[in-house]
């Protein structure tokens, strides 16, 4: 998804298993000279605090071919903004959100589902903490994206709006932080309502008939064409320009229809009211039926 190259650093602050990153270094290798092996082996790191993801995480390296995995075994967030210097400075992020949270029975929570089709992100309902079935829940944040695992391959993804700032979701929904260096999140919005995203998303889902899943690793290995940030600006901006006409048109179309609709209501209201006048009345001369 975002195309990393070489030379640049990749990072993944919250490592588990590695298989963000496991994706960006077998992307990269495939056109990687034996001139480039050393710059490969140092633009790949993470962060990982807990041990038994860490062994698994150079395990699954160290059998990709990495030589040397530079895997920190420390809480990637014990560094506040202002200690980095430009050293740590990285440029690409691979990592989903993983702002999970207890709940508390006591508490009202808003719940996130996604609608199919590119139709948005929606509150599904609000209840308190007593009536989810679990102890934790990802929280999700304004800007984010948000996918359904089920039905990728459906257009059910979007932006979380400002609305459900907060809100919580299940395992179910993967959320990623658009890199705001590389994409727009409104760009990405408006590129996943596109046939070719879907078709993206049904490339990296797999399962039987009804057991149907997208993989978010596969997924996040996929190639998509990203324009220079301006170049997104300008066609979002031309986008919702086109969008805000189609909709003054459908609101046109909505009044005349509405309007259509009161003279004709008028012109029969008169022809009634005339036809009364002068011959009175009719009775509906309906015959009689009988029912067996």
């Amino acid at each position: 998804m975002m195309e990393p190259k070489l030379g640049e650093t990749i990072f993944d602050p919250a490592y588990r298993t590695g298989g963000f990153l496991v994706e960006a270094y077998e992307y990269l290798k495939k056109n990687c000279s034996a001139q480039d092996w050393q710059i490969l082996q140092k633009s790949i790191i993470g962060g990982e605090a807990k041990s038994l993801p860490l062994m698994l995480a150079h395990m699954s390296l160290l059998l990709d071919g990495f030589e040397y995995p530079d895997i920190d075994n420390a809480n990637s967030l014990r560094f506040t903004l202002s200690e980095m210097g430009e050293k740590d400075w990285v440029d690409v992020i691979l990592t989903k959100s993983e702002d999970w949270i207890d709940i508390n029975p006591t508490e009202k929570y808003k719940q996130v589902t996604v609608k199919i089709w590119g139709k948005g992100v929606v509150e599904r309902n609000e209840v308190t903490g007593a009536k989810i079935a679990a102890s934790k829940r990802l929280k999700v944040h304004y800007g984010q994206f948000i996918l359904s695992r089920i039905d990728a391959r459906h257009g059910a993804f979007g932006l979380i709006p400002n609305s459900l700032d907060g809100a919580v979701i299940t395992n179910d929904f993967p959320v990623f932080t658009p890199n705001s260096q590389k994409i727009l999140p409104q760009f990405l919005d408006w590129m996943s309502k596109t046939k070719d995203f879907i078709e993206l998303c049904k490339a990296a889902s797999e399962g039987t008939t009804n057991r149907v899943r997208l993989k978010e690793d596969k997924f996040l290995s996929m190639k998509i064409p990203l324009p220079a940030i301006e170049e997104q600006r300008r066609i979002v901006a031309r986008v919702e320009e086109l969008v805000g006409k189609f909709e003054e048109v459908r609101s046109l179309r909505q009044q005349v229809t509405s309007r259509n609709r009161n003279i004709f209501k008028s012109i029969f209201s008169s022809s009634q009211e005339h036809f009364t006048r002068k011959h009175g009345k009719v009775q509906l001369d309906l015959p009689n039926r009988q029912y067996h």
